[in-house]
Parts: C-alpha cells; structure tokens; sequence
C-alpha cells in the first residue's frame, strides 16, 4: 500500500511468514519508510559533502568561547591592570590633544585593551588546541 503526502510518500508494508503467507494468529508488523523527495536529499548531500554542520558548530563553539575568554579579560586581566593603573582601567585610559581651537580625545586605553583582549583569546585558543591536540584532525594518516 502507498500513501501519498506533502513532503513525499510513505509506504506500509507488513511482513510475509516463513511459508509466504500471513496467518491470521501471526502478529502483524506494520514498517514505515519515509521517502524523502529528491530536494531534500540534495540538499543533505550538499551539507555532507561541505561540511556545514561542522562549520555551524565550530562557529557556535568559537562565539561561546569569545563570551568565556571576554568575561575573563574583563574580569580578571582588567582588574590586574587597575592595580597596575592605580585603580583606572585599561579602556578608560585616553589623551586630550589640543591644536589652535580644536581639541581630540585619544582613547589609546581602550585600543590596548582590544589588542591584549586579542592576544589573550589566541592564547586561550591555541592552548585548547595543543592541550585537545585538535591539530592533528585535520591531518591526513599515511598508511
């Protein structure tokens, strides 16, 4: 029997006994197979074959570990820095420059605080990589 659908046909089938023929004592066992349309099925070669789900999961992991190595920077590197600083912090730190009439702020605190920020999730990053050996993933094993 074939039951058509919207997303494609479904078809029911029950199972033959061992003589070929279906007694009226056999339990009866209904098997669905869900047939996909062939969009769908391209569609699922294309994310095999290009890795995207492995792509959405790395950008997941990545924009979680930015949150992580971010709370940290801000709670913990900052606060070394105020002692540093005399209780300022890093990204409040900025310059008035003056010319004739015109006056600029110049907050180079805050540009450091991006490149140490910068530096610190490399570092974090790298030690996952080295201390997971995800190096060796992508690698091809010469038999």
């Amino acid at each position: 029997m074939q039951v058509n659908t919207t997303g494609g046909a479904v078809r029911i089938s029950q199972p033959e006994s061992e003589r070929g023929k279906t007694s009226p004592r056999e339990k009866a066992e209904i098997v669905v197979d869900l047939v996909t349309p062939k969009a769908v099925g391209g569609f699922i070669g294309f994310l095999r074959e290009h890795a995207v789900v492995g792509l959405a999961v790395g950008i997941v992991v990545g924009t979680q570990l930015k949150v992580i190595v971010d709370s940290l920077n801000a709670n913990i590197v900052n606060e070394l820095f105020k002692l540093v600083l005399n209780g300022d912090a890093l990204s409040a730190k900025q310059s008035v420059v003056t010319w004739g009439a015109n006056t600029a702020t110049l907050r180079w605190g805050a540009v450091v605080y991006t490149i140490v920020d910068f530096l610190f999730i490399m570092v974090v990053i790298y030690a996952i990589i080295k201390f997971f050996h995800l190096e060796k993933l992508d690698k091809e094993k010469n038999k």
